[in-house]
Order: structure tokens, then sequence, then C-alpha cells
């Protein structure tokens, strides 16, 4: 179980998998489901999963990376190996309350691109990154975690 919350004598218990909330009641150790929605994304921040998991290609076809997942030294390489992109494509970085918190744009060559992207100003915590096309269409997302 990823998430506890004790309250009341009861602990709220949640699932990193998307399965629904459960509320336990201490005294008697019964469970039961909590009202709402399911599925929710529910991240551990301090797993060491989070830091190092894949990342969601959102074009399969694309050949495209970020790394490190981990950051300590404030940049991230971003590499893209694909004939098929072409012209800009934009690095955009989230923090998890969904806030836009980067912005950059990138040049293609030819398919090609090895680029360091310089993250001076973001403070240490969890990020989400994506890469998009000139087009606006999603190449890659992938979480990243910024250490100080």
């Amino acid at each position: 179980m990823d998430l506890r919350s004790i309250q009341n004598g009861k602990v709220v218990i949640a699932s990193a998998k998307g399965a629904g909330l459960y509320e336990v009641d201490l005294e008697n150790l019964q469970a039961k489901p909590l009202p709402g929605e399911q599925n929710l994304h529910i991240y551990d921040l301090a797993s060491k999963y989070f830091a190092h998991d894949r990342a969601a290609s959102l074009q399969p076809s694309v050949s495209a990376d970020i790394y490190p997942t981990r950051v300590d030294e404030h940049f991230i390489n971003l590499s893209i190996s694909d004939k098929a992109v072409k012209g800009m494509v934009t690095v955009t970085i989230y923090d998890l309350s969904g806030k836009n918190v980067f912005n950059q744009s990138l040049g293609v060559k030819d398919g090609i691109l090895n680029e360091k992207v310089y993250l001076k100003n973001l403070i240490g915590g969890s990020y989400l990154v994506n890469i998009t096309d000139s087009a606006g269409k999603a190449i890659l997302n992938k979480k990243i975690l910024v250490t100080n």
C-alpha cells in the first residue's frame, strides 16, 4: 500500500495501481470502500521506483528519451533519433499540481537532437517532463526528481 493517513482512529489506504480508496477502522479492522473517483493516479514520491520508472512514449515509432531522471546537477539530456521528427520540439515541465514551470523550444536537425536542458530555476521536487513536436503532438512524457 502506498498512501496511509490516520484520522479519527481510521486509516485511508490507496494503491498506486489505481484501485479505489479504502477506509480501515483500527478498532475492528473493518475496511469499507470510499465513494469517489476510481483509477486515481497516486505517486509514492519516496519510492526509488518513482525516479527510475520508464517513460511513456506517446508516439511508439519515435525514439526519444530524457535522462537522468534523478536530477542532481540541474540539467537533463534530451535525445531524439527519428527522421519523422522535424523542425522544433518543445520541452514543457510541470510540477505535480499541474503548473507549467518550464518551457523551452529546441531545433531538430535531420531527425537528430542531443541537447542538455538546464533546469537551474527548479527547486527540489518531482516533475513531469512533456516533449511535443512542432504540431503539438506529444512525443514523450517522463517523471523526474530534482534534488538539491
